[in-house]
């Protein structure tokens, strides 16, 4: 009885570890997934301004060869 009592405390004590890992697993994931999308819209608004930077040039040029 007290060697089942022992195993079965020991295999709690791993369940709760493999919960806890699994838990920070998906905080982790979590995490990047916060800074995955940061980075996408950090790089969308550059792009943004790029393009944008693109069309005042083209503009300007244009305009330019008008006179």
């Amino acid at each position: 009885a007290s060697q089942t009592a022992e195993t079965s405390n020991v295999l709690g004590g791993l369940r709760a570890d493999s919960l806890k890992q699994t838990e920070q697993g998906a905080q982790t994931n979590k995490q990047l997934t916060n800074i995955s999308r940061t980075v996408d819209g950090q790089t969308q608004q550059s792009n943004y301004q790029a393009i944008g930077g693109g069309y005042s040039n083209l503009r300007t040029a244009s305009q330019a060869s008008l006179f």
